[in-house]
């Protein structure tokens, strides 16, 4: 796994603009979070730090937008964030249908998929996620 905050800060110097701590500690908490989390859920972690929730918002989407980051899809419509393939091993999830607990399933049979999509479309994939809904041991 490939250093990411070096790896942003880096880039961030390269490109003239400057890594905050805000950033930083963004960055901190999705690295030791073990499933995907919200803007308002690191607030809740940080906002003794002084990070307000606008720049939480900010960085999460940047992070994103840099292919650092990854949103994903929620049974409640909240965007949670959690680090992309290249800074952690390849994931995917489920989602309880009544709840909404969320969790990691490893291993990945989707490459065929892939290679069929990419046949098909002409379109060169270059990832994928994939969520699956049911209902967690509590809700059936």
């Amino acid at each position: 796994m490939v250093p990411i905050a070096s790896d942003l800060r880096l880039a961030f110097a390269q490109e003239g603009k400057r890594w905050t701590g805000a950033r930083e500690t963004v960055l901190s908490v999705l690295e030791k979070s073990a499933l995907p989390i919200s803007a308002k859920d690191i607030f809740k972690q940080v906002h003794s730090s002084g990070v307000n929730l606008a720049s939480i918002y900010r960085t999460t989407e940047m992070l994103a937008e840099r292919g650092i980051a990854i949103q994903v899809e929620s049974r409640d419509g909240v965007r949670r964030f959690e680090l992309s393939d290249r800074y952690r091993p390849h994931h995917h999830h489920v989602v309880c249908r009544d709840c909404g607990e969320t969790r990691d399933v490893s291993g990945c049979g989707v490459k065929g998929i892939e290679a069929r999509a990419a046949r098909s479309t002409g379109f060169k994939i270059v990832g994928h996620q994939l969520s699956l809904t049911g209902l967690c041991p509590r809700c059936y």
